[in-house]
């Protein structure tokens, strides 16, 4: 899952840089999501979507779910990355696409601290 998130961060960062020169319109957004990019980053949302369930499925222990939480919360609609790339008006905020970026990768380095230091105290 912490891969599958690191890998969505990249092909985040892949769509904000290629929309550097342009803000997306909706037929961009058709397109991107009919590229091989476009296509990934979706399953790769699926997949951290999917795990992310199964560890709630396999614990309720706060110290892992509380920063698995958090994780999904920044991921969420992509956040600030998307808001950059898609605006309707006014400028796009690149600075905060990556910081948002960088927040889902730490938030998601978080969760896999926590559950190495819970299951190597079991």
């Amino acid at each position: 899952m912490v891969d599958a998130a690191h890998g969505w961060t990249r092909i985040m960062d892949t769509l904000v840089l290629s929309s550097m020169k342009q803000v997306f319109e909706q037929n961009d957004w058709v397109e991107w999501f009919n590229t091989d990019s476009g296509r990934e980053m979706v399953a790769t949302a699926k997949l951290i979507s999917t795990n992310a369930r199964k560890v709630r499925l396999i614990t309720a222990d706060p110290i892992i779910l509380e920063p698995l939480k958090a994780a999904e919360a920044l991921m969420k609609d992509g956040g600030d990355a998307f808001d950059s790339v898609f605006v309707s008006h006014g400028k796009p905020d690149r600075k905060a696409a990556y910081r948002q970026l960088n927040a889902v990768k730490a938030a998601f380095d978080a969760v896999e601290k926590a559950a190495v230091e819970q299951l190597t105290q079991v």
